[in-house]
């Protein structure tokens, strides 16, 4: 609009000059917008701080009376502003909302949404122009990771079930794609719930974080995470899918705004880790086992048990069993160290017969054994174990009965013979050689050892 149509629409007064000055001098010192104003040479007649920060100098004055080639450092962006700037005057139109990209001061990369009018005397002839800018930084990156997120629907990672884009704010699916991976294929959602069904139903491990999430996954869930300041999350779990099978996934959730509507969006992509879950778990099972039997070693028996003890075995009632073969040396020496081997193997294969999958068996020494019993109530439940391991040893002993093989076992009772793995040990310790005191072949509780020393 040219200055005599602004009169006559009676927007200015044109007799109170100071006051449009104050107005001019107010909004370039409050408006949160970069504000520029140039004369027909290019020159800096008037700016906002903001926009005098933006160029790396401190106060506008040390822009006013200067060209873009003074003030900026780049002379390759100085000639682009005055090229932009010339290609606006000579065109004769207005450019508006453009976006271009900005450095600031430490060299960040940041971008401005830019408008430039031309400004024109009463004639109509232009004697400068009007910069406006908004900083538009975290919306041009918004839009940037909206983009790259929307790929993984058209461009699955080789390792990906599927993706599924969601808008959260209107709770719909966007898009989504899948593909076979051991030989399953995830199925299509035709709706957000029949999602969330098939999400929820599919997690093996019910009290895991994964079942947690997809409980609640829920509009006011999603945007509480999204405004805690979280950009996403990621979930191991192992899923069960609609073959029956069942495989280690990971869950990768990221949060974004959808730069045309402010939409809170997620993207969601599930991908297989069975692979490296398995042989990360065949490594951590390697270091926990006993190579000859196959049970835990004493390290790994020792951590398990003691965990177990002080969390959600404290208020229980458990027993230990201490086993060692009765002469064992002299199956060695007459048989050979092969039978020695296969004797101890059979036996570990008893003592895991006799004993349930939740119990903590190990092997801690040459031929000893140690089994935690969890909640195993009373003195005669814990003797009656003992008794039926007895019954199966004389068995796998029976082709070395020439040199009196058996085995002897000592008990003891978690809270009555003491709090700790390391009073269990020592009183099951002692019961075993009080057993062995007395003929081998044999039970003897923890509780028994003050009878003796009396």
């Amino acid at each position: 609009m040219e200055l005599d149509e602004i009169l006559q629409t009676n927007r200015i007064d044109s007799g109170k000059p100071e006051i449009l000055f104050s107005t001019l001098q107010m909004l370039l010192t409050t408006l949160p917008d970069m504000i520029f104003v140039k004369d027909i040479n290019l020159v800096y007649v008037a700016s906002t701080d903001s926009f005098a920060a933006m160029t790396g100098h401190s106060s506008v004055t040390d822009i006013i009376g200067r060209t873009d080639e003074e003030i900026f450092e780049s002379r390759e962006l100085a000639m682009r502003y005055v090229a932009d700037d010339r290609k606006l005057l000579s065109g004769g139109k207005h450019l508006i909302d453009y976006v271009e990209p900005l450095t600031d001061k430490d060299g960040t990369p940041r971008y401005s949404a830019t408008s430039k009018y031309i400004l024109k005397n009463g004639d109509g002839v232009p004697v400068g122009l009007l910069g406006i800018s908004r900083d538009v930084t975290n919306k041009v990156r918004a839009r940037q990771q909206y983009q790259q997120e929307i790929e993984y629907l058209f461009n699955l990672p080789a390792d990906a079930y599927a993706a599924v884009f969601i808008d959260v704010t209107d709770w719909r699916i966007i898009g989504q794609r899948r593909q076979v991976i051991h030989q399953y294929e995830v199925p299509l959602f035709d709706t957000l719930s029949h999602f969330i069904n098939i999400a929820e139903t599919g997690v093996v491990d019910a009290d895991g974080e994964a079942y947690q999430f997809y409980r609640d996954f829920t509009e006011e869930a999603l945007s509480s995470i999204y405004l805690k300041g979280k950009s996403g999350l990621s979930m191991e779990y192992l899923r069960r899918m609609s073959d029956g099978n069942s495989y280690w996934v990971r869950d990768e959730i990221k949060f974004m705004s959808d730069p045309e509507n402010d939409h809170l969006c997620l993207m969601l992509v599930i991908r297989d880790v069975d692979s490296a879950h398995k042989d990360e778990e065949q490594l951590r099972r390697a270091a926990e086992t006993d190579g000859m039997t196959g049970l835990l070693n004493r390290a790994a028996s020792r951590q398990k048990i003691q965990a177990f003890l002080s969390g959600e075995g404290s208020n229980g009632k458990h027993a230990t069993f201490m086993i060692d073969i009765d002469n064992f040396k002299a199956v060695n020496d007459n048989f050979g160290h092969r039978e020695g081997d296969l004797l101890l193997t059979r036996l570990a294969e008893g003592i895991r017969a006799c004993f349930r999958d939740s119990d903590i068996i190990s092997r801690i020494g040459g031929d000893e054994f140690f089994v935690l019993a969890k909640h195993m109530s009373s003195h005669d439940a814990a003797k009656a174990r003992a008794d039926k391991l007895l019954s199966l040893a004389q068995d796998i002993c029976a082709p070395y009965a020439s040199v009196s093989t058996s085995i002897s076992i000592g008990v003891s009772l978690f809270h009555e013979d003491g709090d700790t793995l390391t009073d269990l040990y020592v009183k099951a310790d002692g019961a075993l050689y009080l057993a062995k005191n007395r003929g081998k072949n044999q039970v003897a509780f923890a509780s028994e050892l003050h009878q003796a020393d009396a």
